[in-house]
């Protein structure tokens, strides 16, 4: 429920017309890190069809932003969702483990 809530405030601001929020992969990204922010991307457009989601690298300013990455915190395929701020952190242990964050959250 927590992880619902926490991309739910990013979001929110859909409500108020439209608005960008980027997904950011890091530039060394796996291919399966940067198929999880893809599947993340389609499926949030689909819920919240009046906000983009374009994929970056940083952050073009402030702002609601989701970060799609490795988290050193967890190991294999486990993963973590957190929210820092104004940023939802979605990662993984591992490649699969972020995919597996994305897909808890969908």
């Amino acid at each position: 429920m927590r992880r619902i809530v926490q991309l739910g405030l990013l979001a929110a601001a859909c409500a108020f017309g439209q608005i960008r929020i980027p997904v950011l992969v890091g530039p060394g990204a796996s291919p399966l890190d940067r198929k999880a922010a893809d599947e993340l991307r389609t499926y949030l457009a689909k819920v919240y069809p009046d906000c983009v989601f374009p994929l970056a690298q940083t952050a073009p300013g402030p702002g609601p932003r989701i970060r799609i990455g490795g988290n050193r915190r967890v190991s294999g395929e486990s993963y973590s969702v957190s929210r820092i701020v104004n940023t939802v952190r979605i990662g993984g242990g591992d490649p699969r483990g972020t995919l597996y964050a994305v897909y808890a959250l969908l």
